[in-house]
């Protein structure tokens, strides 16, 4: 959903007002809410082809210790679904 700036100060503005006038309890609850949508908003950027280009410019393993790493890594990790770019787009227009 995008505004013009105008727009913009215009529903800040307009929640503004309505804050002022809620209770702690609600407030609570609406803080929670935009914090949400703010971590959800971060996360979509985390996409596989996000991941891969920030493996590539990590670049080169050095050291002697692999395969210590991958043990570590391989005992520790707990398992993720990253959707490929195209499935984000169709969530996204869905």
């Amino acid at each position: 959903m995008t505004h013009e700036t105008s727009t913009q100060l215009t529903v800040k503005e307009l929640l503004l007002k309505e804050i002022d006038g809620t209770s702690d309890d609600v407030l609570e609850e609406l803080l929670d809410f935009v914090l949400f949508i703010k971590m959800r908003r971060t996360q979509k950027k985390s996409t596989a082809a996000s991941i891969l280009k920030t493996l590539e410019r990590i670049g080169k393993w050095e050291g002697d210790d692999l395969e210590e790493c991958l043990e570590l890594v391989h005992t520790s990790r707990s398992r993720i679904y990253i959707p490929a770019d195209d499935e984000n787009q169709d969530s996204e227009e869905g």
